[in-house]
């Protein structure tokens, strides 16, 4: 996350977190606590009831974009996914994630981690993440990474969350940096997934789109008192993107009818949510994609 003196920035994988870090630390003395880092991890006083931002874009835009960052050998998903296997435990990457990502695990979890870690090939994934322009590669990565025994291999916290049988990847990394509290998230309270989704139950007081960035961007920074000159809205609308995933990116070329369903499904709630309740946190419309 980022912190300026007027607000703080939560950044959400391939939601042009790198974009915004670099603007905040050049123009508005950002200061850095870790990239994907929930709230916690930052000094009190540097929140200090600063508004709190984060990132958003359309789920079948971001499961592409994040497949094809693993193409580049880049990113948790690939590290996770393609690590040797150690047998009959987890690997220190792995550990080390669900500490960093404050995960609450039970017995019963850990077990199912570990066996899953058990029969994970390496080759398979290397062999899934080999070609950017793939299509066939990225709905079967899609349908993978959705299967009870594969939850916890692209991001190992997944398969760990109350929700994992019925939420996608997508609105899972949503929540694990939005959700106000982690117990949410791991320990079934008597929560449903709706229950977690709602406006009051996340961080952010404001999303800003991907697919609009610039403006979304300048406009949140004016409303949070940041000084933001002629030259300043100059340099961020047009800045190069930074740290971008690679291969085609027309969704048409990689989603077929049956892969659009999957998402839809899979992150339903949260999809219904960013065209409803959310409109309190957003500039405006999501565009979600159309069926192909």
């Amino acid at each position: 996350m980022i912190i300026t003196d007027s607000a703080v920035f939560l950044q959400l994988p391939k939601c042009a977190s790198t974009s915004l870090q670099r603007a905040l630390k050049q123009h508005f003395n950002g200061r850095q606590f870790g990239k994907h880092a929930r709230i916690e991890n930052a000094p009190k006083d540097e929140m200090a009831g600063k508004p709190i931002v984060g990132g958003i874009r359309d789920p079948h835009s971001w499961y592409l974009s994040l497949w094809q960052y693993g193409c580049s050998q880049r990113g948790i998903n690939w590290m996770s996914s393609t690590s040797p296997v150690v047998h009959g435990q987890l690997p220190q990457s792995a550990d080390a994630r669900l500490r960093s990502a404050e995960v609450i695990q039970t017995k019963e979890g850990r077990a199912r981690h570990i066996e899953c870690e058990t029969k994970r090939d390496p080759s398979l994934w290397q062999q899934i993440y080999s070609d950017a322009n793939d299509a066939l590669a990225f709905r079967y990565w899609l349908s993978l990474i959705h299967e009870p025994s594969h939850q916890f291999v692209c991001f190992p916290e997944y398969g760990h969350a109350f929700y994992s049988d019925e939420a996608g990847l997508f609105t899972h990394v949503f929540l694990q940096l939005y959700a106000k509290s982690n117990e949410t998230i791991y320990i079934r309270d008597g929560s449903s997934l709706s229950d977690c989704l709602m406006c009051d139950a996340l961080l952010p007081d404001r999303l800003i789109r991907q697919s609009s960035f610039a403006d979304d961007f300048v406009r949140v920074l004016r409303e949070t008192d940041h000084d933001v000159t002629t030259d300043t809205e100059a340099n961020i609308c047009q800045a190069q993107r930074v740290n971008v995933s690679g291969g085609e990116s027309r969704l048409s070329s990689f989603y077929d009818r049956k892969s659009w369903e999957t998402v839809m499904q899979r992150d339903r709630l949260l999809i219904n949510a960013l065209s409803g309740e959310y409109g309190t946190l957003l500039f405006g419309e999501l565009q979600i994609a159309a069926m192909p």
